[in-house]
């Protein structure tokens, strides 16, 4: 399966991405959740390699980074919410969320799978998994702040699609970025969107908006496929 790229670009604010000593710098906080490891489904080698390759890319510009990796559903929840509190803590701030495991599809929303997660019936991701628009929800009730959710999703044997290309229809225009990818676990090493968020965070300072226009343009060249966008209003 060719990887897809599904991207939201959300009213981006002007803090800067990585910022010279020069200025001013914001908080800059990330979370990195690494589910390779699945109770009932194939590993996932890609997750392990990419989330490396985010994390170091990130402490590289300041970042204080959050690892998180195998996590259950409770964790999750955890995870997401301490990074919300966190950032909402300290405005003006540039948080970024980023997710590599099984994502599918259920009556058109997308969810995360938790690495416990064990869905025997297509409607056992209701109380399993994790609607991927909360995450977004959770990081877009955070005022004076900014910054990117990317989604590096797979998609689990058996299921249809991961569903998030129905992002683009759900989520409303704010301050936060979304990347969703939908890509192979048969290939091997950092995914696409690992090595393209690599390949921003290097060289002059950018602003969020150019790297997620950066983000979009590494992608498209990569063959990642068809961007969908909602402009930000």
């Amino acid at each position: 399966m060719r990887a897809c790229l599904v991207t939201v670009l959300l009213g981006l604010a002007g803090l800067p991405w990585n910022p010279s000593p020069a200025h001013s710098q914001p908080l800059r906080t990330a979370l990195i959740i690494s589910n390779a490891q699945y109770a009932d489904l194939p590993p996932l080698p890609r997750c392990t390699a990419s989330a490396a390759a985010v994390r170091d890319a990130l402490k590289a510009r300041g970042f204080e980074v959050v690892e998180r990796n195998d996590v259950r559903r409770g964790e999750f929840d955890a995870a997401i919410g301490a990074l919300a509190k966190r950032t909402a803590a300290s405005p003006p701030s540039v948080a970024v969320l980023y997710y590599c495991g099984y994502a599918r599809e259920f009556n058109g929303r997308s969810f995360l799978l938790p690495a416990a997660a064990n869905i025997a019936r297509d409607n056992d991701v209701l109380t399993q998994g994790l609607i991927s628009k909360s995450l977004v929800d959770s990081l877009a009730r955070v005022g004076d702040s900014t910054g990117v959710v990317l989604l590096d999703g797979f998609q689990p044997p058996g299921a249809s699609a991961t569903g998030l290309a129905r992002l683009v229809e759900q989520i409303q225009p704010g301050s936060f970025a979304v990347i969703g990818v939908n890509n192979d676990a048969a290939a091997q090493g950092p995914t696409a969107t690992a090595q393209a968020l690599r390949a921003q965070l290097t060289g002059e300072e950018v602003s969020l908006e150019k790297f997620v226009g950066g983000m979009r343009g590494e992608l498209a060249k990569g063959g990642a496929g068809t961007a969908f966008v909602v402009a930000a209003t």
